[in-house]
């Protein structure tokens, strides 16, 4: 047993726990090295753990590694959308394993080594994150069946009301966005001047958030979906961090992959919101969903521009700094986003 301590990178074993179901684990020699840095994220450290052609990863939660992002801190509470143990939960309710199709999945999970309020999830290995645009069908397809074999799950591990927590801690202010100087050269770049409009009816709060969305099919969801959690190990598509599941609006986690994927400026953001929505519609369709491809696109609109209003102000605090040019990637996406939030507007 190995003390729990809160600083991130604590103590970590050699080697897996004896009683995980791969035994030929035992008998290696592991190597072991941290991913990423000391910094106070959501978890309490990565380590890659390897002995020659075997390879997988830790990620640690626990009470005492929340994060300092109120945006995306996790809570104590189990009956918060962004409990600490959730992907915990995920992986041992049998969820991370029902329903998915043999190209796309999460990690296998190797085992769950708890303590007492910590919990080291030893997991499968991803080889390269991210991927092309075109592996993205796949994923987007996976998740589709899915979401489509989960339909009858009712037990606690998928929250409830994530969405609408989420735009709540963001504390977004309409006036303060609206009185920003850097308007006019968003403005001169390219951004719509609907965007002013946006900003004046911006939804920023929890009971807004719910009425925005009411009333669109709900499905399990992961609302985390973008490009650093979908990887591959060869042809295989996987799909990770699993600390935000529950239910949300069908296509939300795809339009999020769009918004995030067109970011980096290679892309048309209508092109790609167009295959990936269709592909994912499709397929769950062909899983045995019956929902109107129209309903499906609409969700999604809906619940992306609710979801990113903070778009706005990224993009306004960014014409303060040094380099501009930056933001110019995020004009066609921050263009689109108004689009939905007009159509949003006009039609309630």
């Amino acid at each position: 047993m190995i003390a729990k301590e809160g600083e991130r990178f604590g103590p970590v074993r050699s080697s897996p726990p004896s009683d995980f179901c791969r035994r030929d684990f035992h008998r290696l020699d592991w190597q072991v090295s941290r991913i990423g840095n000391t910094g106070s994220f959501p978890n309490g450290g990565l380590w890659q753990f390897s002995s020659g052609p075997a390879v997988m990863f830790v990620k640690r939660i626990g009470a005492a590694y929340l994060g300092d992002d109120p945006v995306w801190m996790l809570s104590v509470d189990q009956r918060d959308p962004q409990w600490w143990g959730r992907e915990a939960a995920f992986y041992d309710s049998g969820l991370a394993r029902r329903g998915w199709s043999d190209d796309c999945s999460p990690p296998e999970c190797f085992g769950l080594d708890a303590r007492e309020d910590e919990i080291d999830l030893w997991l499968e290995w991803v080889e390269r994150v991210p991927l092309t645009s075109g592996e993205y069908g796949s994923a987007v397809k996976g998740l589709a069946r899915w979401q489509a074999a989960q339909l009858d799950y009712d037990g606690p591990v998928l929250s409830h009301g994530w969405l609408a927590q989420h735009v709540s801690r963001r504390k977004l202010d309409n006036a303060v966005t609206l009185a920003h100087p850097g308007w006019a050269a968003l403005l001169a770049a390219g951004l719509s001047k609907d965007a002013r409009i946006w900003a004046q009816g911006r939804v920023v709060d929890a009971a807004h958030v719910a009425a925005a969305i009411r009333g669109f099919p709900e499905l399990p969801t992961h609302h985390d979906f973008h490009g650093m959690n979908i990887g591959s190990s060869g042809s295989h598509i996987t799909i990770l961090d699993w600390a935000t599941v529950g239910w949300g609006p069908v296509g939300h986690d795809v339009g999020n992959l769009v918004v995030d994927r067109s970011a980096d400026g290679d892309v048309d953001p209508r092109e790609l919101w167009s295959t990936l929505l269709g592909e994912y519609g499709n397929e769950l369709r062909m899983s045995g969903i019956d929902i109107d491809q129209e309903v499906i696109e609409r969700s999604a609109e809906v619940s992306s521009a609710v979801r990113m209003g903070w778009l706005l102000d990224f993009l306004l605090d960014g014409t303060c700094g040094d380099d501009t040019s930056i933001l110019m990637p995020l004009i066609p996406v921050a263009n689109l986003l108004t689009e939905f939030a007009m159509s949003v507007a006009n039609s309630s």
